[in-house]
């Protein structure tokens, strides 16, 4: 085996990681606040200027109900200007997993933030991670603990969303994912309250697949061992050959 090929099994191992850390959705800062934002136009056909997305995209509300409408994601403080999101895709699922990266300003690209901020309970059980923050800023909750994005209970963040209601299309800004609730009503988009008072789009049913998830992390992580340890066994088997041919010449 040559270094061609240990390249290629080093390119495979780095392959998720580098799926995982590309992100190209953007934010942009807008001068909306919270009510305005719950006034705007629920059109069904050409999107106005305030949707995340040009074109009507398929969405679906918390009870399950698919319908197509222009899509409106920000994420909001009380008395404070929102932010708008520029995609129809939830930014909050990766899979079983709450993960928090970091988004880019439309119009400063030296400018990033993580909007998904942690509750500690989740952090503390695996259930909800973030990029790296460094200080308080890179964090939408304005809470950055250990390098961790936590929510901020003095000033917790709200998304808004399309959703469908009897029949009607709303857009509603109520508690982001991770804050903390009372009941499902006041968890938005299609997040509910979970048994630990958290708002969370995985709800206790998931719990079996959180340890199946864990396993596949678990899974992953040999194969890169095994991977590693190939690469290690085939440079110095090669190192060798190439001594015992100086020793013949």
């Amino acid at each position: 085996m040559n270094y061609q090929v240990i390249s290629v099994l080093v390119l495979i191992a780095l392959l998720p990681y580098k799926i995982i850390a590309n992100s190209h959705i953007k934010y942009e800062k807008t001068n909306y606040y919270l009510d305005d934002i719950q006034k705007f136009k629920k059109i069904i056909h050409v999107c106005p200027e305030e949707s995340s997305r040009q074109y009507v995209a398929p969405l679906v509300n918390k009870n399950g109900e698919e319908f197509s409408a222009c899509e409106y994601q920000y994420f909001c403080h009380k008395n404070e200007p929102c932010v708008k999101i520029h995609t129809v895709n939830n930014i909050n699922y990766f899979d079983y997993i709450t993960y928090g990266e970091y988004l880019t300003n439309i119009n400063d690209k030296s400018e990033n933030m993580i909007f998904i901020s942690c509750s500690e309970k989740s952090f503390k059980n695996g259930m909800c991670n973030t990029d790296i923050c460094e200080k308080d800023s890179d964090c939408f909750s304005n809470n950055c603990v250990k390098g961790v994005c936590m929510v901020n209970d003095s000033n917790p963040s709200y998304i808004c969303r399309t959703t469908k209601e009897n029949s009607e299309l709303k857009v509603k800004c109520l508690l982001a994912y991770e804050e903390k609730c009372n009941n499902d009503n006041e968890c938005g988009d299609i997040a509910s309250c979970s048994k630990d008072k958290i708002c969370v789009i995985h709800n206790e049913k998931d719990e079996n697949g959180n340890d199946f998830m864990k396993y596949i992390i678990s899974l992953i992580a040999i194969i890169y061992v095994i991977i590693i340890l190939i690469a290690i066994y085939y440079v110095r088997k090669n190192n060798h050959n190439e001594k015992e041919s100086i020793k013949t010449i």
